[in-house]
């Protein structure tokens, strides 16, 4: 099985063209050299919406 080295950015695109809402921050964080990280102030401001 052949498996790009941008697999992992693509699926992260994907996820990130799910999950955006428009005029909202990017819950996906990029770390230049380590991968990708998400923001936790993302998931504490959707729950305080959600309550």
């Amino acid at each position: 099985v052949y498996i790009d080295e941008r697999t992992v950015d693509v699926h992260v695109g994907r996820l990130r063209k799910a999950i955006n809402l428009p005029r909202r921050p990017d819950p996906i964080r990029t770390v230049r050299g380590a991968g990708y990280s998400f923001d936790e102030t993302f998931a504490r401001e959707e729950q305080a919406v959600s309550a």
